[in-house]
């Protein structure tokens, strides 16, 4: 790889790590505007608990906190509902540490979605994005 090119990555890669700081400290700012949000020591200690915590705003009044789920996890809750909305339900209940509305049900699309924030968040991905994760070198 040329310096040139090598340098243009590195060039878009501080570009991209630059918004994600920009896009998480909105989140911050949003997050502590509730007046039970976890504090950042709440926060550490999920962190040494379960690896990476997610904040994610589905709206200016509803953010959500939550952690990836295990591959024992999984399992466990796969051999234990019996629906898709069991499933689901549990998946969100197990991994959500923190969130600003009562319930997740009210609108239609809230579970659904954390759901696929938390699967994505754990490595669970369709074969066609998990395609794109791969070179051949």
């Amino acid at each position: 790889m040329t310096d040139t090119k090598t340098k243009e990555l590195k060039e878009e890669s501080k570009e991209v790590e630059t918004q994600e700081q920009t896009f998480a400290q909105k989140l911050k700012e949003l997050l502590s505007g509730f007046d039970n949000h976890p504090d950042e020591t709440v926060i550490e200690g999920w962190k040494a608990t379960h690896g990476d915590v997610f904040c994610s705003a589905l709206s200016e009044s509803e953010l959500f906190v939550f952690r990836s789920v295990t591959r024992q996890e999984h399992r466990e809750i796969q051999a234990q509902v019996e629906t898709e909305d069991q499933y689901e339900m549990q998946v969100v209940n197990t991994c959500l540490l923190w969130k600003s509305v009562a319930n997740l049900e009210q609108k239609g699309g809230t579970l659904p979605t954390l759901l696929e924030q938390i699967m994505q968040n754990s490595n669970f991905m369709p074969p066609q994005m998990a395609g794109q994760l791969v070179v051949k070198l």
